[in-house]
């Protein structure tokens, strides 16, 4: 510790709590009693103090530490670091997004803490046999059913509609399956004021190949394909197939991927292409204003940074610590850490793209995390930094 302080510790009579109390803090102290472990920590303000003035009698949040500060105290040099402010990434609902979002990315003075207390207690990283991290806070559930008698279809249509209703602004991909689920169970019919509120007319509903493929596996699912049908299906999936396949050599393209290359990566490639023809879209935030990816940004990040999945250049980027199909579940809850901000910034700016960045990277789970989002809510760009190094 560079300063004295007093140290209050209740776990000695049985109570996780720790208070620390100092003429005047530093930030390389904090760092080591809260930071380093992302400690939940109440620092109590001195009173008349600006910091006081603004956000009351205390503040409660872990230290929001962005990478080029994590790097400064973690280098060599560490002993000069002489930071005036601490950021606090704080979940008081009391606070405001913008009273919340000051404490985040401009933090109050360290000058202005009269004490600290802490709860010592910090998730420990739990990794898979292979190494790799697993998405903490994941419960999987898994249901069959066709043993609880339960059609699947209807269960989404009714869903999807419910979601509509309600003013939630569905993504292109939710339009189309509605209008397919209800071709099903209608007969191939649908009304056309749906189609007008869902932003189609029958010319481009019969064009839409999405739609159609939903239509006939409905009808695969209740038996009911002709034989006229059952051809068609199966030239719109392929059809399906081929564009996803451009979708994928368009990515190599940017990945700059060399013939010689090609010739020795078809496991990848074959990788490549299956998870690709899998794949559907998703929300990976609900709300009003949902944020979804579609096949687009799942390219654009697993042919970047998914290991077992780069090819060219993309080599160099930083791969993901996680298993690929555990992907989806990292992104939600990496978006989950910034959601009060991306609901603010979309009523402030609906026309402009929601980014977390440089000294805004998202913290998830010990790493760093760069964000982008169109304004339609699509994500556009996620990956992970450097892991930040101790210096020699």
């Amino acid at each position: 510790m560079k300063d004295s302080y007093k140290t209050i510790d209740y776990t000695d009579f049985g109570l996780p709590y720790v208070e620390v109390h100092g003429d005047e803090f530093c930030y390389q102290d904090l760092y080591e009693l809260v930071g380093k472990n992302q400690y939940m920590t109440t620092y109590r303000l001195k009173q008349g103090s600006d910091a006081y003035l603004k956000y009351g009698v205390s503040v409660l949040g872990v230290m929001h530490i962005n990478p080029a500060t994590l790097k400064a105290v973690k280098s060599s040099n560490k002993e000069d670091v002489d930071l005036k402010e601490v950021q606090i990434d704080s979940p008081e609902l009391e606070l405001d997004e913008k009273l919340r979002s000051d404490l985040k990315y401009t933090g109050i003075k360290i000058s202005d803490i009269e004490f600290i207390s802490f709860l010592p207690w910090e998730r420990e990283a739990e990794l898979h046999d292979t190494g790799e991290k697993k998405v903490p806070n994941i419960v999987n559930v898994e249901v069959d059913f066709k043993e609880l008698n339960i059609d699947a279809d209807q269960l989404e249509l009714s869903y999807l509609i419910h979601k509509n209703n309600n003013d939630v602004e569905l993504i292109g991909y939710e339009k189309e399956q509605i209008i397919g689920l209800l071709l099903g169970t209608n007969d191939g019919h649908v009304d056309s004021r749906v189609l007008a509120h869902l932003g189609f007319d029958k010319e481009c509903m019969n064009k839409n190949l999405n739609i159609r493929a939903k239509y006939y596996a409905y009808k695969e699912k209740k038996g009911t394909l002709s034989e006229a049908q059952k051809e068609i299906y199966a030239e719109i999936q392929g059809t399906i197939s081929m564009r996803k396949t451009a979708m994928v050599l368009q990515e190599m393209v940017k990945s700059k991927v060399n013939a010689d290359e090609l010739n020795d990566a078809q496991n990848t490639l074959k990788l490549i292409m299956d998870a690709a023809i899998k794949f559907r879209p998703s929300i990976l935030l609900h709300g009003k204003k949902q944020i979804y990816w579609d096949l687009e940004s799942y390219l654009h990040i697993v042919m970047r940074h998914v290991k077992h999945f780069q090819m060219g250049r993309s080599k160099k980027k930083t791969p993901f610590s996680y298993k690929p199909e555990e992907l989806e579940n990292l992104i939600e809850q990496v978006i989950k850490r910034v959601e009060g901000e991306y609901r603010t910034h979309k009523l402030e700016h609906p026309y402009k793209n929601f980014t977390r960045q440089g000294k805004m990277a998202v913290r998830f789970n010990g790493d760093y995390y760069h964000l982008r989002i169109a304004p339609d809510g699509r994500v556009i760009q996620f990956h992970a930094l450097e892991p930040i190094e101790v210096g020699t």
